[in-house]
C-alpha cells in the first residue's frame, strides 16, 4: 500500500482502456506515466492515473485502486530503505496493521 500526501494531488483520472504508454496528453501537455510497482494480488491492471506535483513538473501516477482520504500519523523510515527507495518519504501503519509507503513526490 502507499499513500500520497493530498497536497500533492492535482487531479485523479479513471482509466478508460488498458493500455497506457510512458506519456499522456494533459491540458496540451504531454505528462510522463510512472509506475513504481504492480499489485502482487492481482492481475497489476492500472484502473486510475493520479496527476501529482513534482520537482519536476506535473506526473501521472498509475494506481491500481484508490481507497480515500485518511489521516495518518508518519514516521520516519530507516536510511537504508530511503537510499533504495527515494520516492519514499515514510511509512505509516493503518488499524488492521497494514504497512502504508507514503510516496515523495518530489523524488519520483
Amino acid at each position: 500500500l502507499y499513500g500520497i500526501p493530498i497536497t500533492f494531488i492535482r487531479r485523479v483520472s479513471k482509466l478508460q482502456g488498458s493500455e497506457v504508454s510512458d506519456t499522456i496528453l494533459y491540458n496540451n501537455e504531454v505528462i510522463p506515466v510512472v509506475e513504481i510497482g504492480r499489485n502482487i494480488n492481482g492481475d497489476g491492471d492500472s484502473k486510475y492515473l493520479v496527476f501529482l506535483e513534482t520537482s519536476n513538473g506535473l506526473k501521472a501516477l498509475r494506481v491500481d485502486n484508490i481507497l480515500g482520504d485518511r489521516n495518518l500519523i508518519v514516521r520516519p523510515i530507516p536510511k537504508f530503505v530511503k537510499t533504495i527507495y527515494r520516492f519514499i518519504s515514510g511509512l505509516s501503519v493503518f488499524r488492521d496493521n497494514n504497512i502504508v509507503f507514503i510516496i515523495d513526490p518530489y523524488n519520483l
